[in-house]
């Protein structure tokens, strides 16, 4: 992850030794959030969201938190 106060995620395929179910490790950086402050989470099917065509195969994990935003102008898309 890019430690220039950049917002980054990165995503591990995990095992559990116990049960050897697979799973997965979020770890999402992000710099500019207050000391103490928790982000919200929340998993979205590809149903709920408007940006891509829907496919029943996907879901999408939402990451947000009560940083400052950025102007629209400087968004990436």
């Amino acid at each position: 992850m890019n430690e220039a106060l950049t917002a980054g995620y990165k995503i591990v395929k995990i095992r559990d030794p116990v049960t050897q179910r697979m799973g997965l490790l979020f770890t999402v950086s992000l710099p500019e959030i207050k000391a103490g402050e928790r982000p919200r989470r929340r998993f979205m099917s590809a149903f709920e969201q408007r940006r891509e065509i829907p496919n029943r195969a996907l879901q999408y994990v939402i990451v947000s938190t009560d940083c400052e935003r950025l102007p629209r102008s400087k968004r990436k898309r």
